[in-house]
């Protein structure tokens, strides 16, 4: 029976492609679903042999914690070498959508506590 391994929904192509590959060196069957014309189903990695999932779950996790570790690493020496810009930055690079999404979210709160407030007087 088929069982679902990897859930390709907001994965990077990059990460997906990984995880394919791993899968292919560990001579691990499986099958690829995407999410159809609609979007609506789940796109996934599906597993075709019982007996292998416990193996491709242990690979995976491995493959996971090392993904993360170097991405956040990646992350760091942007941040470190100044690559990775910061709000400030952002700001001046685009002010007009900086604005317009602050103002946005003060709108929202505004909404959101109007009923309260009105209560007071």
């Amino acid at each position: 029976m088929s069982h679902l391994l990897f859930r390709l929904r907001n994965v990077p192509d990059e990460e997906a492609s990984a995880v394919r590959s791993l899968l292919e060196e560990h001579q691990i069957p499986f099958f690829e679903t995407s999410a159809g014309n609609w979007g609506i189903s789940m796109p996934g990695l599906w597993l075709e042999e019982d007996q292998d999932i416990e193996r491709a779950t242990q690979l995976l996790e491995q493959f996971q914690k090392e993904y993360r570790e170097n991405a956040r690493a990646i992350h760091q020496q942007k941040i470190e070498s100044g690559e990775w810009p910061s709000f400030f930055e952002k700001f001046l690079a685009q002010p007009g959508l900086m604005l317009l999404a602050i103002s946005f979210c003060v709108f929202i709160i505004y909404i959101s506590i109007q009923p309260f407030l009105s209560l007071i007087r």
